[in-house]
C-alpha cells in the first residue's frame, strides 16, 4: 500500500477542496463499477472481462484511499501550525469529525488495506473507506477471538463469563457467514468451547454440593 501510494502521488490532488472534489468523483465512480460488475456476474459472461473491472474497482478504491490519507496528512499539518501560531482553525470547513476519525484509521492500517479491497470486491461490497475500516475490525475482532479460542484449548481456566461471550461471539459469526467451511469450523469451536463450559459449571455444581 505504501509502494502503490508513492507511485500515484502524483495522480491526485495537493489542495484540500481538490481533494474533496477527487473523493467525491471517485466514490461516485466505484458505486458505478460496482453496479456494472454485478451486472456482469448475472449475466455470466467471460471471467477475463469480469476481472479487468474488478481491477478497475480496485485501482480506483486504492487512488481514494490514498486521497483520503493525504487529506488526513494535509489537516494533521494545519493543526500543528494552529497550535504552534495560536491561530485557531474551524476544521468543520474542512473535513468533518467522521471523515477524519475513518481517514485516520486508513492512515494506521494502511498495510491492510489493498487485501481489504480485493476481499471487499470478492464480496461485490462496495470498497469505500467507511467498509474497508470495517472489514479490517471485523478481521481483527476475528483473529482475536481465535487467538483467546486457541489459549483455551490449553489452559480451561477461563471463566465462564468469558467463555459464555466467546460462544455467543462465534455463533453470530457462523450465522453471518456464507461460507460453509468456515460455518463448520465455527460450529466444531462452538462445540468445543460448550463442552468446556458445561465441565467447568459441573465442577463448580459438584464443588458446591462438597461444601
Amino acid at each position: 500500500m505504501n509502494d502503490l501510494i508513492e507511485t500515484k502521488e502524483s495522480q491526485t490532488p495537493v489542495k484540500i477542496s481538490d481533494l474533496k472534489q477527487f473523493i467525491l468523483f471517485n466514490s461516485e465512480k466505484s458505486k458505478n463499477i460496482l453496479q456494472q460488475i454485478k451486472s456482469l456476474d448475472k449475466l455470466d459472461i467471460a471471467k477475463e472481462v469480469l476481472k479487468l473491472k474488478q481491477e478497475e474497482l480496485k485501482n480506483v478504491a486504492l487512488m481514494t484511499v490514498e486521497a483520503e490519507i493525504k487529506m488526513n496528512k494535509i489537516v494533521d499539518e494545519l493543526i500543528k501550525e494552529s497550535i504552534e501560531s495560536g491561530n485557531k482553525i474551524k476544521l468543520y470547513n474542512l473535513i468533518t469529525e467522521h471523515e477524519r476519525r475513518i481517514y485516520k484509521n486508513l492512515t494506521l492500517y494502511q498495510d491492510e488495506v489493498e487485501k481489504t479491497i480485493n476481499k471487499l470486491i470478492e464480496e461485490k461490497r462496495l470498497p469505500n473507506s467507511n467498509n474497508i475500516i470495517l472489514k479490517i475490525n471485523q478481521e481483527n475482532k476475528k483473529a482475536g477471538i481465535k487467538r483467546m479460542y486457541k489459549q483455551i484449548m490449553v489452559n480451561t481456566s477461563y471463566s465462564p463469563r468469558i467463555l459464555r461471550w466467546i460462544i455467543k461471539t462465534l455463533n453470530e459469526y457462523k450465522d453471518k457467514s456464507k461460507d460453509t467451511f468456515e460455518s463448520t469450523n465455527y460450529y466444531i469451536a462452538i462445540n468445543a468451547l460448550e463442552k468446556i463450559l458445561n465441565n467447568i459449571m459441573q465442577e463448580k455444581r459438584n464443588n458446591e454440593k462438597e461444601s
